[in-house]
């Protein structure tokens, strides 16, 4: 399975920690794949990076992460989880600023 994964930084320690979504649909939601539909957060890794490019990079160094683009603040008291809506099972077309 595939993974789409946000980057959260934990504000009491400034390091970067990977956050993979899993699928989670509502019952209502019709799933197939490149269909977008509610994924939740399986929590933050336990591993920390001191920047967002060594975040980034161990997303792409990871087969089963598809990378998001999102990054999240985190005051890092307590687990941190969300959701968020991606496309099911197909990555996401990332925006890039080629100008």
């Amino acid at each position: 399975m595939m993974y789409h994964t946000a980057i959260i930084k934990n504000d009491q320690t400034g390091q970067f920690h990977l956050m993979p979504f899993r699928p989670a649909p509502r019952p209502s939601e019709t799933v197939s794949v490149g269909n977008y539909c509610r994924h939740r957060s399986i929590g933050e890794t336990k591993k920390g990076f001191c920047t967002l490019a060594a975040a980034e990079e161990e997303i792409a160094r990871i087969d089963s992460y598809w990378a998001t683009g999102m990054v999240f603040e985190w005051d890092g008291k307590e687990s941190a989880a969300t959701v968020s809506y991606f496309p099911f099972e197909k990555q996401m077309e990332l925006a890039t600023d080629n100008e």
